[in-house]
């Protein structure tokens, strides 16, 4: 998804941003368009070995990608996952 046509270059430099589902074909490209526009993003899901196929992927591409093992429906698990350094 090219964000960049809608979007100022580096608009989330410095930010960070957490994508559930990250590891979907839908979310995973929402979550290069955010790395496309400068944020860290933590690719989330149940799935762990997807994730950190997605977020390697992001990676290669020269995207700052990491995995974050979370369910979207239970609050302690996403705080957990963004707990993690």
């Amino acid at each position: 998804m090219d964000l960049s046509r809608c979007f100022a270059p580096g608009l989330f430099a410095g930010k960070c941003v957490f994508v559930t589902g990250g590891a979907g074909t839908i979310n995973r490209g929402i979550a290069r368009g955010f790395a496309a526009l400068g944020a860290a993003v933590a690719v989330g899901g149940r799935a762990p070995q997807r994730l950190e196929a997605a977020a390697a992927e992001g990676r290669a591409t020269g995207g700052r990608e990491l995995p974050a093992v979370a369910h979207a429906p239970e609050r302690a698990s996403l705080q957990n996952a963004a707990a993690r350094p």
